[in-house]
């Protein structure tokens, strides 16, 4: 049988398992490393959001607006998590590895519209998701399209990966153009658009 599969590998360890505690081989190694990383991975994944929390800070020197740059980032990663349940897979030590990747490129539609925001005002969305907002749709294709490769892969637990990457990629996508917007409306101000300032950054 296929150990990959979640139900198969679970009447194994249980058959395996009464046969005694030494009892060892890659489908018992590999449910071993899930369990650590699933205990040891929220602690990093923790730290690497800290992090992030931490840049934003620096780079917007605004607590409001590093805060609405990890809107995307969390609401786009549970998406991504609750999809791929959806979808029927599992967590295994190949897909697990998409997680920090997911973070790191996450981050970066939000970074995009927060400073076109920050620049031109609230009452701009419009024309910056017009224009921003397409160059993030094809960054954000085409790095799908990349990591969409790997999903035809034989091996499952790198089409998992794959998989993954992409339902990240497009759930930060889209929680950047929708998501973020949104709550930009609610939270932020507006502020004075001159025309003449932005041609100095263009």
């Amino acid at each position: 049988v296929d150990l990959w599969h979640g139900d198969k590998m679970d009447l194994f360890l249980e058959a395996t398992g009464g046969a005694g505690e030494n009892v060892t081989g890659a489908p018992i190694l590999n449910d071993r490393l899930i369990k650590l990383v699933g205990e040891k991975g929220t602690i990093g994944l923790f730290l690497a959001l800290g992090t992030i929390f931490l840049i934003l800070l620096i780079d917007f020197r605004s607590l409001g607006y590093a805060l609405l740059g990890m809107v995307p980032l969390v609401g786009g990663f549970v998406w991504m998590v609750g999809a791929f349940v959806l979808f029927g897979w599992k967590f295994d030590v190949a897909n697990v590895e998409a997680l920090p990747l997911i973070l790191g490129i996450g981050i970066d539609d939000a970074v995009h519209v927060l400073h076109a925001v920050k620049r031109r005002g609230v009452k701009q969305l419009p024309d910056i998701l017009r224009h921003t907002g397409r160059a993030l749709l094809l960054t954000s294709l085409t790095t799908s399209i990349a990591f969409g490769a790997i999903a035809f892969s034989s091996h499952i637990g790198f089409a998992g990966m794959g998989f993954l990457l992409v339902l990240g990629v497009v759930s930060c996508f889209i929680a950047s153009v929708v998501l973020l917007p949104a709550v930009m409306r609610i939270f932020l101000k507006d502020t004075p658009y001159n025309r003449q300032q932005e041609a100095k950054h263009v």
